[in-house]
């Protein structure tokens, strides 16, 4: 009777691909715990996660598919002009012995970058806020996304985001201010708006408070809110 939607690209597809009524959709985004997801210390959220203080951390979150673009991302680390001061650290996928693993683990070492990049596995959800905390920026450079979680869960955290155009990438981040979103995940592409946000970062131009504050209206209260607004459609 009633079909939930999280951006209105989303809207549209379903209605283009599947003949869904619009009148029947309703679109409510993802919400974010802004209680568990906040911004740390820097320093101590590097001292607790294992990383360097005096490197750039680039972070990846997410799925280790094909279509999530990490095989574009880890090229993209080829394009850096200061690659050799900047870790991407890869957090998901179940475990190195998947297939998925090692196609990225061969493709790392192809491209040299095996001292340069780790790869952390799962990592428990309680504890992401630390690596989001620990990081520079994050990185979604995903094919496609329904909306993106991940980047939501980075800014509530206080750290930027290089996305491609997915999901509600055009609706949560702010171009220039809380991060780039680029045209498709061309390793050129991703690799300029990492170094952008890398140069912010060590001119002191990131505002952590000011990056949480551009998301504080997708706290779980304001979603379970909008949900009950769709339920009372409905009843109507």
């Amino acid at each position: 009777q009633r079909i939930l939607a999280t951006t209105e690209r989303e809207r549209d597809h379903l209605m283009r691909y599947y003949g869904a009524d619009p009148k029947r959709i309703g679109v409510v985004p993802c919400g974010v715990n802004l209680d568990l997801f906040r911004p740390m210390d820097k320093r101590t959220a590097r001292r607790r996660a294992g990383f360097p203080i005096d490197e750039s951390i680039v972070l990846y979150v997410g799925r280790l598919a094909r279509i999530k673009g990490t095989e574009r991302l880890l090229q993209a680390m080829t394009h850096l002009k200061c690659s050799k001061r900047t870790r991407l650290i890869i957090i998901g996928g179940d475990g190195l012995q998947t297939r998925e693993s090692r196609q990225l683990l061969r493709l790392t070492q192809r491209l040299g970058l095996q001292d340069a990049v780790e790869f952390l596995g799962r990592v428990d959800h309680e504890i992401l806020p630390t690596y989001y905390s620990a990081a520079d920026l994050m990185v979604l450079p995903s094919h496609y996304e329904t909306f993106g979680l991940v980047a939501l869960e980075a800014l509530a955290s206080g750290t930027p985001v290089v996305a491609t155009r997915v999901g509600a990438m055009e609706t949560i981040l702010r171009e220039g201010e809380t991060g780039y979103i680029v045209a498709n995940n061309g390793p050129d592409l991703l690799a300029a708006g990492i170094e952008k946000l890398l140069e912010r970062a060590r001119a002191g131009a990131v505002s952590t408070d000011a990056i949480r504050a551009s998301v504080v209206g997708f706290g779980w209260d304001t979603v379970v809110s909008a949900v009950i607004d769709q339920y009372g459609i409905l009843l109507k």
